[in-house]
């Protein structure tokens, strides 16, 4: 499943080690039904981390030859991932930058509340 957000195609995937009930289905809905919100609270919060973001930050200044404010402006929403059956990280929201030029992402957790839990530099 994709959806469109800001005039980009985001991929949804959903995973689960069991059958999903429609109750874990319409918790795990929320986060596409309203992607716009979370994709929102997800930048919000990758703008006040200082540790994931930093590394995440500095390397691609290095090696992209970027200042630090040019590589949050151009991180896009790469993927949306369910996990209905967790409901600590239900939803992880993956940026990355824009252009394929990176094999990095910043992973932007959610829990069934909607609170981001954790912000992940992942490969």
């Amino acid at each position: 499943m994709d959806l469109v957000l800001k005039g980009r195609r985001v991929p949804v995937d959903i995973t689960s080690d069991h059958v999903v009930t429609s109750a874990q289905r319409s918790v795990a809905a929320i986060f596409t039904r309203d992607a716009a919100h979370f994709d929102g609270v997800a930048r919000a919060a990758i703008a006040a981390d200082h540790d994931n973001v930093t590394l995440y930050v500095e390397h691609h200044v290095a090696e992209l030859h970027l200042e630090a404010p040019q590589v949050l402006e151009k991180l896009v929403l790469a993927r949306i991932g369910l996990y209905p059956q967790r409901p600590s990280r239900l939803a992880v929201f993956d940026y990355t930058l824009d252009g394929n030029v990176t094999q990095y992402v910043l992973a932007v957790a959610f829990d069934k509340a909607g609170s981001v839990v954790a912000i992940d530099m992942e490969s």
